[in-house]
């Protein structure tokens, strides 16, 4: 079966030349993991869209001796989970327990087909265990440094740094270093533009790209000497993850080789699920070379705010007809300027005129539907308000959300005509 599963993963990657986009994220927990190894990381990778999930070899699992996780499987009696794109492991006492032969056969067995593995702390030991480390550059916690290195004299153990990475391994420092190696791994996987935006959206101003180890594969090497364009010439295959080739086209914007620029974001749009901020990249490439482009979103939310949204409707919607898939902004860009900036403040026509462009841009995403059904209702026009709350009840799945939206339309039936 293992074999199999392999073929098919090799078939996959051979069909779409490139990595396979990481989203299943395993959490090993234990007895006595530290509560900010795991739950730091936990943040920002769940925050970036992954599916993290928890096991463990018990039903409860006590950290630091005062918080109780219940794990959401127990791999002693469910083998249900999802296959793990990425495996993590934490510290707190898994320089005690990483001997345990339960953990090394369990780790031995879900790292096997991973994109990447990933350790906070001491978390390291248990990679170690499993001969993860060997041959490889790694860190853990600073009391740690020695004892790890004479546990495993085949890797060579580093201090003072936050992380370090190997290609397809990454180890970080104890405790909080576990959250900068969490954006550093977003970064790598998803871009740094997309790793800057998790950051601001959970106040987490501390990290700052390639502060770690960062121990580049030969095909970055080669990327950066000889060009992308050409690297794509002599191979089918780009084994790189989808941040990697963003970040790659980042580093040749910032050398001013603005085709090789082109050539990485397009490959990014062409083969992975793309977002705004890959357009905004591009964006930028091509007018260093004066070819034309829609806006960035940076310089279409300028435009929005300085012209009103409004005056903009033109504009996008000559840009939508000459770039047909071109993704100006993500669902929720417009919705926070409007709510934060505008709504918060009083200005209601402002901010509905901002809510009905996104209505324009995303019909069917429920953000644009109930952000201005909320505004329309606090402007006490219940007609307009109504309409956009049902059809909100038709796109929102979440229970909390949708039982808001229910108390709106009941309220606003019961008031008299």
């Amino acid at each position: 079966m293992k074999k199999i599963t392999v073929l098919l993963i090799v078939a996959a990657f051979t069909a779409n030349a490139q990595l396979p986009e990481p989203k299943n994220v395993l959490f090993l927990l234990y007895n006595g993991v530290e509560i900010m190894d795991f739950t730091g990381p936990m943040e920002v990778l769940s925050q970036s869209g992954y599916n993290v999930y928890t096991v463990a070899d018990r039903d409860t699992v006590l950290s630091n001796g005062i918080l109780k996780v219940i794990p959401d499987y127990n791999f002693l009696k469910d083998k249900s989970y999802p296959d793990p794109d990425i495996v993590a492991v934490f510290g707190g006492m898994a320089h005690m327990e990483y001997e345990n032969e339960v953990f090394q056969d369990f780790l031995e067995d879900v790292t096997e087909n991973t994109s990447l593995n990933f350790s906070v702390c001491d978390g390291a030991f248990f990679l170690g265990s499993v001969g993860l480390l060997d041959n490889k550059y790694s860190t853990t916690y600073h009391w740690l440094i020695s004892e790890l290195q004479n546990d495993f004299p085949k890797t060579q153990v580093l201090e003072d740094v936050k992380y370090v990475d190997n290609g397809r391994l990454i180890t970080s420092a104890g405790v909080s270093a576990g959250i900068d190696a969490s954006f550093y791994m977003v970064s790598k996987l998803k871009g740094n533009d997309f790793a800057k935006l998790i950051a601001s959206r959970i106040e987490y101003d501390h990290w700052k790209p390639g502060t770690g180890k960062i121990i580049e594969t030969e095909e970055i090497k080669r990327i950066k000497e000889e060009g992308f364009i050409q690297f794509r010439k002599e191979n089918k295959s780009v084994p790189l993850f989808k941040g990697e080739i963003s970040n790659l086209g980042e580093f040749f914007l910032s050398i001013n080789s603005y085709e090789e620029a082109e050539a990485c974001f397009r490959f990014i749009i062409e083969n992975y699920d793309e977002n705004e901020m890959d357009y905004s990249n591009l964006s930028n490439a091509l007018k260093k070379q004066n070819k034309q482009a829609p806006p960035t979103k940076e310089e279409f939310l300028h435009l929005v705010q300085v012209l009103g949204a409004k005056k903009v409707v033109k504009t996008y919607e000559d840009y939508a007809e000459k770039f047909p898939k071109w993704q100006i902004l993500s669902s929720s860009d417009l919705i926070y300027l409007a709510y934060y900036e505008y709504q918060n403040k009083g200005r209601f026509e402002e901010a509905l005129d901002m809510y009905s462009l996104n209505y324009l841009m995303f019909p069917q995403h429920h953000f644009s539907v109930s952000y201005q059904a909320e505004c329309y209702y606090l402007m006490n026009d219940y007609k307009s308000a109504l309409k956009f709350f049902r059809k909100a009840e038709t796109l929102i799945e979440h229970e909390g959300t949708l039982e808001f939206i229910r108390g709106r339309i009941s309220d606003i039936e019961s008031k008299p005509d």
